[in-house]
């Protein structure tokens, strides 16, 4: 799934860029093209991550045991 934004502005190190429903969302400046501009505009993927969506609920399981274990 794609999403098209449009690079509103740059306060330091973010972008603040506006969807096309007026939503504004910040990205790291990091995160853009070089050539990323004032008014540009990009497209977003969206793609599911199992493996990462997997990673972080085993450390959800494991900090939870690790809190469990510590009240007995």
């Amino acid at each position: 799934m794609a999403t098209s934004v449009t690079i509103d502005r740059f306060e330091g190190d973010t972008a603040i860029v506006l969807l096309d429903n007026g939503q504004q969302i910040d990205i790291p400046k990091s995160e853009l093209p070089p050539e990323a501009h004032e008014g540009a505009r990009l497209v977003l993927n969206f793609i599911h991550t199992h493996e990462d969506e997997a990673k972080r609920a085993d450390q959800a399981r494991q900090l939870l045991t690790d809190l469990l274990q510590r009240k007995n």
